[in-house]
Parts: C-alpha cells; sequence; structure tokens
C-alpha cells in the first residue's frame, strides 16, 4: 500500500481560512511528499543533520515544510497561498533558508556556539548554576531601513516547563555586522535532546515591519 498524505479542509488555522488555508497546507504536503515519499520505510529528506537538531527539536519535525512553519509567500505568479519551504542553496549563499524568497533583505541574528557535545550539536557548555557570556552576530544579505530588535526565549518556558535558562542583552537592537553579547545563567538541568541534557532557547529578531526571523540554540550543562 502506498504512503498516503491527507490535506484537512479546516475552518481556519493559523490565522488563515478558506483557499489560502488549503493550498497553504497543500504546497506544504507536497513538497515534503515528493523530498520524503516513504517516511517510515526508505526516509529521504525527513530531518535535519546533527548539527541542527535543535531546530527540528523546537518545531517538532524537520521536513522541508516544517522547518520553515511562519514563512509563507504569495508567488508573484500565483494567485493563491504557498509555504515557503527549506533550500540549503539559499541558507549556504546567506539568504533566507525558505524559498520563494522574499525580495526584501534577510536578517538574522545568530548565537556563536564554538563547542560540541559528544554528539555532534554546537553548544554553549555551561555548568548548571553558573553564568556565561555569548556572542550574537547580527546579519543581512542587503542593507536594513532600520536596525531590528533581538529578544530570548527559553524553550522550557513556552513549553510550560519550569525556567532552565536565564538571559540578559547587553542591548536588544543592532544592525548588519554588529555583535551583541548575551549572558546565560543555568537554573535547572537540561531535559531536551535525543540523549538529554539540552536547554534550548530562541533567538528571535523582528524588523521595523513586522518580518520575524528564529534560529535555536543550545546549552549542555
Amino acid at each position: 500500500m502506498q504512503p498516503r498524505r491527507v490535506v484537512p479542509r479546516c475552518g481556519t488555522f493559523a490565522g488563515l481560512s478558506g483557499n489560502d488555508l488549503f493550498t497553504f497546507a497543500l504546497s506544504h504536503e507536497l513538497v515534503e511528499a515528493t523530498l520524503d515519499p516513504f517516511t517510515k520505510t526508505a526516509p529521504a529528506y525527513s530531518d535535519v543533520d546533527k548539527a541542527h537538531e535543535a531546530l527540528s527539536l523546537v518545531l517538532g519535525g524537520g521536513e522541508a515544510g516544517d522547518i520553515c512553519p511562519d514563512d509563507s509567500a504569495l508567488v508573484s505568479d500565483l494567485p493563491f497561498l504557498v509555504q515557503r519551504t527549506w533550500s540549503n542553496a539559499s541558507a549556504k549563499a546567506g539568504h533566507h533558508p525558505c524559498v520563494p524568497l522574499d525580495p526584501r533583505p534577510y536578517f538574522i541574528t545568530n548565537p556563536v556556539l564554538s563547542e560540541m557535545s559528544s554528539d555532534g550539536v554546537p553548544v554553549a557548555k555551561i555548568v548548571l548554576g553558573q553564568s556565561r557570556t555569548i556572542d550574537l552576530q547580527l546579519s543581512s544579505d542587503a542593507p536594513m531601513p532600520a536596525d531590528w530588535s533581538v529578544q530570548i526565549l527559553g524553550v522550557a518556558t513556552f513549553q510550560k516547563k519550569p525556567a532552565e535558562l536565564s538571559f540578559i542583552l547587553d542591548r536588544a537592537t543592532g544592525d548588519n555586522g554588529d555583535i551583541l553579547h548575551l549572558t546565560v545563567t543555568t537554573k535547572h538541568a537540561g531535559t531536551v535532546g535525543t540523549t538529554g541534557g539540552f536547554s534550548l532557547f530562541v533567538v528571535h529578531s523582528t524588523a521595523k515591519d513586522k518580518r520575524f526571523t528564529n534560529i535555536v540554540g543550545a546549552v549542555q550543562n
């Protein structure tokens, strides 16, 4: 029996309704069915690599549509909504990793995580109860019209678990080429990851035009 993907007809979901909701969901599933048709018996592009495991853990899946959950775009020659999907080529070129590309500049704030866990995940290693300051590198693929703002969110907190990390930013805005400094304190032992022991945080960047980008970082005790 061939695997099937089901696209439900919902009234509303994620602020979408009607044909926009249907074509948004359909485009998501068509791309994933093409890249990973046999998810159990012969997985193909079914998940991210180990180095980017934190992203998959936060989003609850690592297929090409799953890791672009907030990125939708109206393609210029189509009269309906489709979801952007992940492109390694676009990410490697320093552009938005989800295509089709937005014509506006892409901006991101990357935590500098220079250590590796025993299973190959980039992390900041911080002893439980102690603090450490890490760099956040701001970059964009074209000049931005104004500085963007940066916020740090502990994943455990918005999963309604006890906070595992606390954060202090030296400043909360910047532009391409700037470096912010983030002091992270470990409050409780990490509880996520395929081998456990990770605490995750999201670096949330917001532009004046209300666009945003997210990137996930990992801390290991």
